[in-house]
């Protein structure tokens, strides 16, 4: 994993259990509550539950609203006269801010049009990295660098995967964690059942239902990420998982 990327002992550490009671095991027992067959197992449950963490963050990000608990930092080195590097594996969306790790200082950000335009037309000059850009899953930039540089980077990330039996749903907010993955695992269960019985989907769509609005609820007190944010230049900031 890249360095600066979160994982669930970190997140434990930062003090984001004091709000989090439910563990993994806690909501799937509530989800086999919820749904009582014995088809249903535990594991089964599990990767409901990690699938529905997934869920969240993806329909979010449709609406460019993304979780403030899965903004990162991470460092990357770039190579001598190649003109782009692999972002972090766990890069979601949202290339923040960079800052080049050796001289201090922070780099302009821009989309990849702006950036190409900037490289052409001729050969890419060396010289010292000034700007970046996202493009797939690499960042690239100008210049091309004529020395190695440890550039860090802030980026929505991916959700750290719920594990162990004690893990916590550190990344969604406390007072719809429980409830809104109950409800996702609780309706995927519910799926698989109703359609093997031949039955109409209610307790799938009064489960669906309810996810939809928690996401609602969610989308608005967020809100959109802008798309020109301003990077965030606190350098107390870099460097640490947020």
């Amino acid at each position: 994993m890249a360095d600066g990327a979160a994982t669930i002992s970190s997140l434990a550490g930062s003090g984001l259990s004091d709000a989090h009671t439910d563990t993994l095991l806690r909501i799937a027992e509530e989800v086999l509550d919820v749904v009582d067959s014995p088809e249903l197992k535990e594991a089964t449950v599990s990767r409901y539950i990690n699938r529905g963490v997934l869920e969240i963050v993806a329909k979010l990000a449709r609406r460019r609203v993304y979780l403030p608990s899965l903004l990162a930092t991470a460092e990357v080195e770039t190579a001598v006269n190649a003109d782009a590097v692999s972002l972090p594996a766990d890069y979601h969306a949202n290339l923040h801010g960079a800052l080049d790790m050796e001289s201090g200082r922070f780099l302009v950000v821009r989309p990849w049009p702006v950036l190409q335009r900037m490289r052409q037309p001729g050969p890419l000059r060396s010289g010292a990295v000034t700007a970046v850009a996202v493009y797939g899953q690499r960042m690239r930039y100008w210049m091309i660098p004529d020395t190695p540089r440890r550039i860090a980077v802030q980026y929505h990330r991916l959700p750290v995967p719920l594990v162990a039996t004690t893990d916590k749903p550190f990344e969604v907010p406390v007072e719809l964690s429980t409830r809104i993955l109950v409800d996702y695992a609780a309706g995927e269960a519910w799926s698989n059942l109703e359609q093997e019985m031949g039955d109409a989907r209610v307790q799938t769509n009064d489960c669906r239902a309810r996810v939809a609005e928690a996401l609602d609820v969610l989308a608005m007190e967020i809100g959109p990420w802008p798309a020109e944010a301003a990077p965030i230049t606190d350098a107390m900031d870099w460097g640490h998982a947020w």
